[in-house]
């Protein structure tokens, strides 16, 4: 199962399904767009605009990983609200105090 740390559970596998029909319709989109539009890319210190047949394997799944990571977080918040950063670090450098605190 995937979390959903917002509320600190697991999804329910209706949750599941439709974070996975979310997230795979943006990626559609996503991929329609690059192969429509093309997609900028650095030459020689200079953007470029290549056509999707001109694009390296190298150059499209360094923008797939980096459209991936940003959709997911995109469906999480879509789905469960943002998460409260302020709260997570907190308990990060409570837990690490903790850890030098318990050490000896």
């Amino acid at each position: 199962m995937t979390s959903c740390s917002k509320e600190d559970r697991e999804m329910t596998s209706k949750e599941v399904e439709r974070f996975v029909e979310l997230r795979t319709k943006k990626l559609e989109s996503f991929i329609s767009k690059i192969l429509e539009k093309g997609l900028y890319v650095s030459e020689n210190g200079v953007e470029v605009l290549k056509q999707s047949k001109d694009l390296t394997k190298e150059a499209l799944d360094e923008e797939l990983k980096r459209a991936s990571k940003r959709i997911t977080a995109e469906v999480k918040e879509e789905m469960f609200g943002k998460e409260d950063k302020t709260k997570d670090r907190a308990k990060e450098r409570a837990e690490k105090k903790n850890k030098r605190l318990l050490r000896d």
